[in-house]
């Protein structure tokens, strides 16, 4: 698998660090109890933020197609290979990404959404399909 180095990928290393740090704040706030305050927010701003978002899943989506076979990944492994630390804390500056094996939870969850036969072929010839359940 490629190595990624933070300087290359670095709008996806921003976002990661971002989406991180926004959970782990999110996660803080609201480990006892929530407020339950209500805010109005425009519109538009929603429209953005979930074209931006579908945006980005697909971008993720492409990223875990395997060409290859025609299959998806559904769950990776980072491993970190620099990094910078300071005081107690390890800031990861370069990763490797590597799949984990196939998993059918990730590609029934792609079907509902993607109908393609070439999608249901690919998943025909993998070590998903259960050939002996197939006869029963």
């Amino acid at each position: 698998m490629p190595i990624i180095p933070a300087m290359k990928k670095r709008k996806d290393y921003l976002w990661w660090d971002k989406a991180g740090t926004a959970k782990e704040k999110f996660r803080k706030k609201t480990f006892y109890h929530l407020t339950g305050k209500e805010i109005k927010t425009e519109v538009a701003g929603l429209i953005l933020f979930l074209t931006k978002l579908a945006a980005k899943l697909n971008t993720g989506i492409e990223k875990a197609h395997n060409k290859k076979d025609g299959m998806y990944s559904t769950y990776f492994m980072y491993e970190v290979k620099k990094w910078r630390g300071k005081d107690k804390n390890i800031f990861p500056l370069e990763f490797e990404r590597k799949p984990l094996p196939y998993s059918l939870e990730g590609v029934v969850g792609l079907l509902r959404v993607d109908k393609r036969k070439e999608l249901y072929a690919a998943v025909k010839k993998s070590p998903l399909y259960d050939r002996k359940l197939k006869d029963v």
